[in-house]
């Protein structure tokens, strides 16, 4: 059951100066160790640069990535916890979508 595409954002250009802030955010914040910590500090720049720059589409998946990063509460894969150093016993695969408002939610 495929679901029907979705139609093309008309999405502001990110100047390279900020790709390159978001591309270090993201480095510190969403690397291979993350925390609660470093991803909420990751979130607010990505906050930032969306006020000063517009919902710019590398912004718009970093932040599907930092929120969906933020919400798992263990360590799986090529990504680590530093706060939930743990694996949870059975996987959970989920699908994530952006509202309008920036919100995270689950994808139908």
């Amino acid at each position: 059951n495929a679901a029907a595409p979705l139609p093309a954002l008309d999405a502001p250009a990110l100047p390279h100066p900020a790709l390159d802030e978001l591309r270090i955010a993201m480095t510190r914040g969403a690397g291979v160790v993350r925390d609660e910590a470093g991803l909420s500090v990751l979130i607010a720049v990505i906050d930032g640069l969306e006020t000063r720059h517009g919902r710019a589409l590398p912004l718009v998946a970093a932040r599907l990535i930092a929120e969906a990063a933020l919400k798992r509460r263990e360590s799986r894969g090529g990504h680590f916890r530093a706060d939930y150093p743990n694996t949870d016993d059975q996987p959970r695969h989920s699908r994530i979508r952006l509202s309008p408002a920036n919100r995270m939610m689950a994808a139908e």
